[in-house]
């Protein structure tokens, strides 16, 4: 089995982009994240670089692919904005959402979390067979039956957080595997400038059996293109599919920016 992995990122209309996107490798573990920052001067930038840096810098220390292993790359990026706040008096307002995958490619099993509203999709046979819920006052209300999915698009409240690296309180997380994968198995991380300009089946209908992760990302990215939408936010996503091979490997595109492994 093979990785394959591309991203792209997007400052849509904003003055910005305060999306980073990132892949790393130690011995046979692989890892992919995704943060979206916010904050002032800057800080938002420095928010995201700082939670992948700390990512990075704490996988090799990591056991394998398991909820415990994202936990602990989690907290690491909580505790890097924490310093970076303390560090800067200018970004005492840095935050950012975190998602993380791990692949371990000696056991063919896959762990991923997340702090805030940006996502992971696993898609299997076309369907969506895991997704990330939002740490957010839109899906608290969604999950509960006060609004519906229709409502939750332009919801006054939709980018209200309840969950974020930064807070003063210890961030809500949430952790999943390891879960073992299968050939043609597929993963998208992405920003919530990514998600909320797609529809709910778009993101696996857009996969195809011969794509490889550049086109099907550039397959949502013409999507998202086509949904109007006035000072469109940054967009970002990574990503990820699986298949046959004797030996699992990460393959980048050469024209990837920042990737990292």
């Amino acid at each position: 089995m093979k990785v394959i992995a591309d991203q792209l990122s997007r400052t849509g209309d904003r003055r910005r982009n305060e999306d980073r996107c990132g892949m790393f490798s130690a011995g046979t573990l692989r890892c992919f994240a995704l943060a979206d920052g916010s904050g002032g001067h800057g800080a938002g930038d420095r928010a995201a670089e700082l939670a992948l840096a700390a990512v990075g810098a704490e996988l090799a220390g990591l056991p394998g692919a398991t909820g415990d292993a994202v936990r602990v790359l989690l907290d690491a990026a909580h505790r890097a904005v924490l310093r970076g706040q303390q560090e800067n008096p200018a970004g005492h307002d840095m935050h950012a959402t975190l998602v993380v995958l791990l692949i371990d490619e000696a056991i063919g099993a896959a762990a991923w979390g997340h702090i805030g509203d940006s996502r992971l999709y696993c898609v299997r046979d076309g369907q969506v067979l895991h997704r990330t819920l939002d740490h957010s006052v839109v899906q608290t209300l969604l999950g509960a039956g006060f609004i519906t999915a229709l409502q939750a698009l332009d919801h006054p409240n939709r980018s209200q957080l309840l969950s974020a690296l930064g807070s003063e309180e210890e961030p809500v997380s949430d952790v999943a595997g390891p879960e073992p994968l299968r050939s043609r198995d597929a993963f998208l991380l992405c920003s919530d400038g990514w998600w909320e300009s797609l529809a709910p089946g778009d993101i696996p209908a857009m996969l195809a059996p011969d794509l490889d992760p550049a086109e099907w990302l550039a397959r949502m990215e013409a999507r998202i293109l086509l949904n109007p939408r006035s000072n469109r936010d940054n967009y970002s996503a990574v990503a990820i599919l699986l298949q046959e091979d004797e030996e699992m490997t990460i393959i980048l595109n050469p024209d990837s920016k920042g990737a990292r492994t």
